[in-house]
C-alpha cells in the first residue's frame, strides 16, 4: 500500500465521478483536486488480463496489479465462480471455536508452501502483521520471559496502518499524524543498495554483511532480554523494491537466532507469485518463524490475510487455559478461502510461478532500458516487481527536494503516464520513484475487450507463453475497432445477428457479455443460432441467423464494413461445430483462413492458442 497521496484526474465532467467526489472518502488520496476543476476522480469499472477500463472506455494496462494484488490477472471467471458455488453452500461461519472445510484446506497448502505449521487467518497484510507482533509478546510472556515486547524494523518500511502495525512502520510522514503510537519499536537502515555507504557500493555482500549487523547492534542497544522480534520484508516495497544483497537474510536469520529474537518475515506483497515462489524467503533458502501474507492469496478476489507460524509459537497454547485472545469477524472467511484454493489450483495448474522465472530477465531487461535516461539513476526489484529511482543528477545521485518531487510526481508524472494508458505508482517514500509490478504473463490471461483495439499479451509481453500465430494482422476502422485480426483465444462473443449485422448495435442485446452467456447455454436447443432483433426482445431460438465464429477477445476479425464474415440471411441455419469445446465454433471460409489438417486434428481450423 501506499502512504504517497496520490493526484490523479481525469479531465471533462462525469456524473459517476461527481458521485465519488461528493459520498466516497478515498483512501490515501489527496481530495483538493477533484473540487478545484483539476478534473474528476478516475472511474474503473472493468478488468481483463493485465488491462483496466474506466467508464469512458479508456483502457489501462494495470501496471500495479492492483496493489501489487491481482497475481492472476482481472477476469478470471474460475475464481469468480468457486465463490459463488462457496455462497450457496455455506456463506459464512465463523473460525472462532469452530472449523469449516475450506479453511481447513487452505491452511494445509499454506502449510505445505512454507514449510511452517500453524496458520492464522486474517482480513488483510496489515492485520497480519498485527497479529505477529501480539503472538510474540504473548508467546514470550507464556514462557516467562515478559519483558520481550521490542521489535525491530526498517526505514522507509510499510507493514500497515493500524496503530501497532504502523509503530513497526518505518515512514515518518505515515506515523506524525497518529502519534503517540505503540511503544517499543526501533528503526534499522534497509537494503537500498544505491544509497549505500559509498565505500560499499561495489560489494553487495559486504552491504548486506554491513545492514543486518545493524539489526545486532539495535538489539544490543535495546537489551536482548527486551527484543521480541524483527520485522522485515524479503523485497521491501517502500522506497522502491530493495532486493535483499547475498548473504543478509542468513545474517539476519543467524542474528535472531543468537538473541533469541523472532524473524518475522512481511509477505504481504512478496508471496504468491509476485518475484516467481509461493513465499520470496523460500526462493531465498532462509526459514523465518513467522510468515505475515494477503494479497495475492487470492489475487485480490476476496479479502484474506494469513499469519503462519512455526511449531513452537504453538506449543504454549497447547495445554491448560493459555488462549491467544486474539481475532477477527472475517478471519478464514469460507468464500475468501474458497477463492484462495481456487486460485492456488490456478497458479500450480498454469505454473505462474515459472512463468515470472522464466520472464524476470526479460521484464529487467526492458526496464534496465530506461537507465538511457537522464532522470533514471536506478532501476532495482526481483520478479514482477521493480522500483525506477528517479534523480536530478545521474553522476552524483543527488536527488530532488520536497517541491521538486511534488511537482514532479504528482504535478506531472501521475497523470502523465495515466493519461498514456498505464496504471502505476509514482512515489516519494524516501526518494523519488516509480513502482512497476505488473500481472505475471500466464497461458490463460488474455487483454482486450472485443469492442477495443488490441492484441492483448501478445503485444505487451512477446514470447511471454504464447505466440502469435501465423498471419495475425491488424488495422482500426473510423471506429477504433480492430478492422481485420487474427489472434487464436478461448473466450467467446455473441454470435453476428443477421438481421442487424453487428454484435453491438443490436438494440435487443443490451450486453454482448451477457449475450455470450446466453448463447453458451443455449447452444444445444438453438443448433449454433440466435436471434437478436425480435420485436419481442431476446429470442434463443434456433431459424433466426447463423451464429458465426467464436471470435479473440482480445483481436476480432470483424470486418471494415462493420458485417460479419459469412453472414448469413434471416431463416438460415448452420451445423453445429464437430468440436465439444464450448467456447469455439466453426469460423467461416471468408473470416479466417483455414490452416492445413486442422479439422483432421479434430478441432475446428484457425483454432489454437494465442
Amino acid at each position: 500500500m501506499t502512504t504517497t497521496p496520490q493526484d490523479v484526474t481525469e479531465p471533462g465532467r462525469d456524473p459517476l465521478a461527481e458521485r465519488a467526489r461528493d459520498h466516497l472518502w478515498m483512501h490515501f488520496t489527496r481530495h483538493s483536486p477533484y473540487f478545484d476543476g483539476s478534473g474528476h476522480v478516475p472511474v474503473i469499472v472493468r478488468g481483463e488480463g493485465a488491462y483496466i477500463w474506466d467508464d469512458q472506455g479508456r483502457r489501462y494496462l494495470d501496471g500495479l496489479s492492483g496493489l501489487f494484488t491481482v497475481q492472476a490477472g482481472h477476469g478470471r471467471r474460475e475464481l469468480a465462480a468457486a465463490a459463488a458455488r462457496q455462497a450457496e453452500e455455506l456463506a459464512y461461519f465463523p473460525v472462532w471455536s469452530y472449523a469449516h472445510p475450506r479453511a481447513i484446506e487452505l491452511a494445509e497448502r499454506l502449510v505445505a508452501y512454507s514449510g511452517l505449521d500453524r496458520v492464522f487467518f486474517t482480513s488483510s497484510g496489515g492485520e497480519a502483521v498485527e497479529s505477529a507482533w501480539k503472538l510474540a509478546k504473548q508467546y514470550f510472556r507464556l514462557t516467562g520471559r515478559p519483558a520481550k515486547h521490542k521489535v525491530i524494523s526498517r526505514s522507509v518500511a510499510y507493514h500497515g496502518t493500524t496503530h501497532g502495525a504502523l509503530s513497526i512502520t518505518g515512514i515518518p510522514a505515515a506515523r506524525i499524524p497518529f502519534e503517540p503510537l505503540v511503544p517499543g519499536t526501533v528503526k534499522v537502515p534497509n537494503t537500498n543498495l544505491y544509497r549505500a555507504p559509498e565505500a560499499l557500493r561495489e560489494d553487495e555482500k559486504a552491504f548486506g554483511r554491513w545492514a543486518a549487523d545493524r539489526i545486532a547492534e539495535a538489539i544490543e542497544a535495546e537489551g536482548p532480554e527486551s527484543v521480541a522480534a524483527v520485522f522485515l520484508e524479503p523485497v521491501q516495497n517502500s522506497g522502491g523494491c530493495f532486493p535483499p544483497p547475498p548473504g543478509y537474510l542468513e545474517r539476519v536469520r543467524e542474528i535472531c537466532d543468537a538473541y533469541d529474537v523472532l524473524l518475522v518475515a512481511d509477505e504481504t506483497i512478496t508471496a504468491f507469485g509476485r518475484v516467481g515462489d509461493w513465499f520470496a524467503m523460500r526462493r531465498f533458502g532462509v526459514m523465518p518463524d513467522i510468515i505475515t501474507c494477503a494479497k495475492g492469496m487470492t489475487s485480490g478476489y476476496s479479502p484474506l490475510g494469513a499469519m503462519i507460524t512455526s511449531e513452537r509459537l504453538f506449543e504454549p497454547f497447547r495445554r491448560g487455559t493459555a488462549t491467544f485472545l486474539h481475532g477477527y469477524t472475517w478471519g478464514g472467511h469460507p468464500v475468501s478461502s474458497a477463492v484462495a484454493l481456487a486460485n492456488l489450483d490456478l497458479f500450480e495448474r498454469e505454473d505462474l510461478n515459472g512463468h515470472v522465472r522464466a520472464h524476470e530477465d526479460e521484464f529487467r531487461r526492458r526496464l534496465e532500458g530506461l537507465r538511457d535516461l537522464p532522470i533514471v539513476g536506478d532501476v532495482r526489484g526481483l520478479g514482477f516487481f521493480y522500483g525506477i529511482e528517479l534523480v536530478r543528477d545521474k553522476a552524483t545521485r543527488e536527488t530532488f527536494d520536497d517541491d521538486e518531487s511534488e511537482r514532479l510526481l504528482r504535478g506531472f508524472l501521475s497523470k502523465a503516464l495515466f493519461d498514456a494508458g498505464l496504471y502505476c505508482r509514482a512515489d516519494d517514500r524516501g526518494d523519488p520513484v516509480v513502482q512497476v509490478a505488473p500481472p505475471p504473463p500466464s497461458y490463460s490471461t488474455r487483454a482486450a475487450s472485443p469492442t477495443r483495439a488490441g492484441a492483448g499479451w501478445c503485444a505487451i509481453w512477446p514470447g511471454a507463453g504464447r505466440r502469435r500465430s501465423p498471419g495475425w494482422r491488424r488495422r482500426r476502422t473510423s471506429r477504433g475497432w480492430p478492422a481485420t485480426a487474427r489472434c487464436r483465444s478461448r473466450f467467446p462473443i455473441p454470435p453476428w445477428c443477421a438481421n442487424c449485422r453487428s454484435p453491438s448495435r443490436c438494440g435487443s442485446v443490451r450486453s454482448r457479455r451477457a449475450a455470450a452467456t446466453a448463447w453458451s447455454a443455449t447452444t444445444s436447443a438453438a443448433r449454433g443460432t440466435v436471434s437478436c432483433c425480435s420485436s419481442k426482445g431476446p429470442a434463443w431460438r434456433p431459424g433466426c441467423c447463423a451464429a458465426t465464429a467464436t471470435r479473440c477477445r482480445s483481436a476480432t476479425s470483424w470486418t471494415a464494413s462493420g458485417r460479419p464474415p459469412g453472414g448469413r440471411a434471416n431463416g438460415s441455419t448452420r451445423p453445429r461445430p464437430s468440436t465439444t469445446r464450448s467456447w469455439s465454433s466453426t469460423p467461416t471460409a471468408r473470416s479466417r483462413r483455414a490452416r492445413p489438417g486442422a479439422a483432421s486434428r479434430g478441432r475446428p481450423a484457425a483454432m489454437g492458442r494465442c
